[in-house]
């Protein structure tokens, strides 16, 4: 499933992790740009 989370603070980047180890497709995103950079370019880890 394709998934897009609205913040990409603590509790959004561990949701994606979560998501993403289920095998989701996962996308985040947040309302301040420098903070979305600096999580967002951080790599998923898609390994358990």
């Amino acid at each position: 499933m394709r998934i897009f989370i609205l913040g990409a603070g603590a509790t959004g980047s561990l949701l994606a992790q979560l998501l993403t180890r289920q095998g989701h497709q996962v996308w985040r995103g947040d309302k301040d740009p420098a903070r979305a950079r600096m999580k967002l370019l951080k790599p998923i880890d898609h390994e358990d």
